[in-house]
């Protein structure tokens, strides 16, 4: 039988909490019906999760959010505080 890939991400910080127990439990779930190979990207150091994750037979893929790749300032918003009809109108009466 051909095993479907299956990706899913999460970090360090999402691993100890709720978001982990539900990976973990999506894992478990995956493996008890079968047809599915899983693959985890994961952000931060390892830990218990990961020696988990891979004795469940999980891929882990190091990734880095794409995001920060750049400079916080290219992220922030340039456009005025104000709501943006306010500013608009006001620069049409200028």
């Amino acid at each position: 039988m051909t095993l479907l890939r299956w990706y899913f991400a999460i970090d360090s910080p999402g691993s100890t909490g709720p978001v982990g127990d539900h990976a973990r439990l999506a894992v478990l779930s995956a493996r008890m019906v079968g047809g599915l190979d899983p693959f985890m990207l994961y952000h931060g150091a390892e830990g218990e999760f990961c020696a988990w994750m891979r004795a469940q037979g999980v891929t882990i893929i190091h990734a880095e959010p794409y995001a920060s790749r750049f400079p916080i300032s290219i992220m922030t918003p340039r456009w005025p505080s104000t709501p943006i009809a306010t500013w608009c109108f006001s620069a049409a009466r200028a």
